[in-house]
């Protein structure tokens, strides 16, 4: 099955790729986070296309960054996620605006779910904001994030809360890690 994609700008964010399947969203390429993850657990052609849902995602994104869009009603295809991984982007998803949960607390909430799984699950999130990995945070410091800490911590002050004396994770406890 062919992907389509498409690259919007939206403001605060920079050049955003977005790709979709004809079961939902699959990927959110932020441009301007080098440190974000390649899609990796899909094999699919992408061809660059037009498609309604991608321009919905844009303008939900847009929303989100001027505090106007607090969900994301939209399909996403975890086609290709593993089961663990997939148990916690739910789990965050269901985080509400404006709250946090611990990587312990989201680990809990599923059945195998580890803190450690967790944070690694969260920090290659192909879907970041629309699943709002920034909410997850370790006990006691900000975790990891597939973007730079600095988003996650702008993307938490939208929602009202202030990290800033959040310490960043230990070392080698906030690096991205690749899909194996």
């Amino acid at each position: 099955m062919a992907l389509s994609r498409r690259i919007g700008q939206v403001p605060g964010l920079g050049k955003v790729g977005v790709i979709v399947s004809e079961r939902g969203v699959v990927s959110i390429e932020v441009h301007t986070w080098p440190e974000q993850p390649a899609m990796r657990h899909r094999r699919d052609p992408i061809e660059e296309a037009d498609h309604p849902v991608i321009n919905a995602v844009l303008s939900q994104l847009e929303g989100y960054v001027f505090g106007r869009t607090r969900e994301f009603p939209i399909a996403c295809d975890f086609h290709g996620i593993p089961p663990q991984t997939r148990a916690a982007m739910e789990a965050v998803r269901k985080v509400p605006w404006g709250q946090t949960r611990t990587y312990e607390q989201l680990a809990a909430t599923f059945a195998g779910g580890t803190a450690p799984m967790v944070c690694d699950a969260l920090a290659r999130n192909p879907l970041p904001i629309i699943i709002p990995c920034h909410r997850a945070i370790g006990r006691g410091h900000m975790g990891s994030y597939p973007g730079p800490l600095t988003t996650k911590r702008s993307f938490l002050a939208i929602e009202g809360l202030d990290c800033r004396k959040v310490p960043d994770p230990p070392p080698g406890q906030g690096s991205v890690r690749a899909w194996r």
